[in-house]
Parts: structure tokens; C-alpha cells; sequence
């Protein structure tokens, strides 16, 4: 049934034991969540050939196997620093022979391992390895994230400023001539005072006030702007009355056109 993982008791505590394992391996190496089955993956490996109280201190993977003690000197702790061998087929003369990676597993069926090259962000599978198991990358990395976080932090917080201590000790002049002892103080006191001299208080010589007189500078009066001359007109046309000829003419011409008509001579047709 959906939504009922009490009936299967048994795998639902199996997938608890290893998601707490492979959870505790995440955190103390640094990674993040994506390395996630790599996790899983290395903590299945390591379960399998881990003794068990109900198995009678004996391991999964002797009792599949039919009896074989599994061999476990190849174990390295999970997130530690690695050296991996490059091939000479894979590198230059100058090259470096070995590259920094970080252990993340065990490859199933062979005997190599899973190491991430954060340079190349990329799974590569070896087997000449190198381990430091005292160092962790990804922890560092995560430290100084968390250290550079709280220093925002903190640079956010305002700047308690600390009082500057003032020095206001002052030197007093010091007496010419100064009291001895004696039977009678205040005879002693009256003839300090006679012989102390009054000091005399010089007042500053001022210079006398002058009326001072503040420049004006002169207004400047700008001219008025001028409108521009008209403009003269290009062509004048000049309409003159009609002349008295041109009637004349006109008079003339409708004469002639009647003497044609009256001389005009008619011809019968055949």
C-alpha cells in the first residue's frame, strides 16, 4: 500500500542506517549534497563488508559469497585529499606526473578507485593513487565560505568607536620665590604677597576701525533690439489703362471681315 512504509519495516531501517552513514561521510568532508550517491555508493561498500551483531559478527558480503573473508587494507577515509598517476601516454615531458583529486568512492568489480578532479569537475577511475588522509579539500573550502560569510557579517554591524582620552593637565607657573617655614604663617603669607609684583595685562594695540566701502560694480545697460529695415519689394508691376489704338484696330478688322462676306462669290454646284 502506498504511503504505509511500516509494512516493510526491514527496508525502510535498512535505508535509514545507510542515508545516516553516508550523510555523517558528506559532513565530515565537506561536500555538497550533489555527491550525494557517491556517498551512498561508498557507505553500501563499506556496510557489505562490515561485521554484524545479528549475522553472528559475520559479513554480508561472506555469507554471498559462500565464506570469503573479504579483504578491507584497500579502505581510505572518504573526502580525503588523493594523488592520482598520470600515464605517460597522457602526459608531456614537462607535465606534472600526478594531478590533486579527492577521493569519493570505490569502483564495483574492480580494483579502482572514484576520485573527483575539481579542475576538470569531472569522476576519473584509478588505481595508482596516493592518499592523505589528514586533509580534506572540500572542509577548507567550506571553512572559508563560512568564515567569509561571518565577516559580511560582522562588517554589517556598526564600529563601536572608543573615546579618545583629552589631556587636560595644565602647567602652572612656577612661583620665584616660595614660602619657608616658620613660627608665624600668616606674617609669612603677607610678605610673599607684598613681594609677589602684580603682573601687568597688555592690552593688544587694535588698529583703528575704518569704514571699508564694498565695490559696486557698474550696471551695464544692454540696447534695445531693433527691427530690421522692410525689406524692398523685387518686382513692381505697373497696370496701365487700355489704349485708345487697340480699339481702333479692333474696328478695322471687323470691317475688312464684312467686305469679304459682301464680295464673297457664289458658285453653283454642276
Amino acid at each position: 500500500m502506498p504511503n504505509s512504509p511500516q509494512q516493510n519495516g526491514k527496508a525502510e531501517r535498512f535505508n535509514r542506517t545507510i542515508m545516516d552513514k553516508a550523510m555523517s561521510m558528506m559532513h565530515h568532508a565537506g561536500l555538497s549534497y550533489g555527491f550525494w550517491e557517491h556517498a551512498v555508493c561508498a557507505a553500501t561498500h563499506i556496510y557489505n563488508r562490515s561485521p554484524i551483531r545479528s549475522l553472528n559478527w559475520r559479513t554480508p558480503h561472506e555469507i554471498w559469497s559462500g565464506g570469503h573473508t573479504p579483504d578491507i587494507s584497500y579502505f581510505q577515509v572518504f573526502g580525503c585529499k588523493a594523488y592520482v598517476h598520470v600515464h605517460k601516454d597522457d602526459q608531456k615531458k614537462l607535465d606534472p606526473k600526478a594531478i590533486e583529486a579527492i577521493f569519493i568512492g570505490y569502483e564495483p568489480g574492480s580494483k579502482g578507485y572514484r576520485l573527483w578532479d575539481k579542475h576538470t569537475r569531472s569522476v576519473k577511475l584509478s588505481r595508482d593513487v596516493k592518499f592523505d588522509e589528514d586533509q580534506f579539500p572540500s572542509r577548507k573550502s567550506a571553512e572559508t565560505r563560512s568564515s567569509d560569510a561571518n565577516a559580511s557579517k560582522e562588517s554589517h554591524n556598526p564600529i563601536s568607536l572608543t573615546p579618545v582620552p583629552v589631556d587636560t593637565s595644565t602647567t602652572l607657573p612656577a612661583h620665584t620665590q616660595t614660602p619657608t617655614q616658620s613660627d608665624n604663617d600668616e606674617d609669612n603669607v603677607e610678605d610673599l604677597l607684598d613681594q609677589t609684583p602684580s603682573p601687568s595685562i597688555e592690552q593688544p594695540n587694535t588698529p583703528p576701525a575704518t569704514s571699508t566701502t564694498i565695490p559696486v560694480t557698474p550696471r551695464r545697460e544692454h540696447p534695445k533690439p531693433r527691427s530690421p529695415p522692410p525689406r524692398p519689394q523685387n518686382t513692381h508691376v505697373e497696370v496701365l489703362p487700355p489704349s485708345p489704338d487697340l480699339h481702333v484696330l479692333g474696328r478695322m478688322d471687323n470691317e475688312l471681315r464684312e467686305v469679304q462676306r459682301s464680295t464673297r462669290v457664289h458658285v453653283p454646284n454642276p
